[in-house]
């Protein structure tokens, strides 16, 4: 026979892995140095590629429109001013992404804690009703 409490707990245990499953993945597969580092990575690739797109389709813009012959010093003003706004433009993206990330992974590593927790009550009650029912077959007559 079923132990209630350990059914319900079964259950808790299913529905925690399901809604979290991502989280403890997190928590699993990464050390908290890792993760942020990978994040980061990802966010320099994303945002100098973005950052490259948008600042080339503004300057191709802006000398289409307003310049019509195009000057050395007019390049390298725009040039540096690319570079300004670029080294601005990824500071903020990667310190946002960095706190987020540890964020992200902090609260993971919280739920993988809670979810072994759940997963240690689940294993008692396993090894509880086994030797409530090894007890009750031995000292039966």
């Amino acid at each position: 026979m079923l132990d209630e409490n350990r059914v319900k707990r079964m259950t808790e245990v299913a529905l925690y892995d399901k809604k979290e499953h991502h989280n403890i993945e997190i928590a699993e597969e990464y050390t908290g140095r890792n993760y942020v580092s990978m994040r980061l990575l990802r966010a320099w690739v994303l945002g100098t590629l973005m950052f490259l797109i948008f600042y080339g389709i503004i300057v191709l813009f802006i000398y289409y429109r307003y310049f019509t012959t195009i000057h050395v010093s007019t390049l390298i003003t725009t040039l540096f001013v690319g570079v300004v706004c670029y080294v601005v433009f990824i500071f903020i993206v990667l310190r946002t992404t960095g706190r987020h990330a540890r964020n992200v992974y902090r609260r993971a590593k919280r739920i993988y804690k809670e979810f072994a927790e759940l997963k240690k009550q689940l294993k008692q009650y396993y090894q509880a009703q086994e030797t409530g029912e090894n007890n009750a077959n031995t000292y039966t007559v």
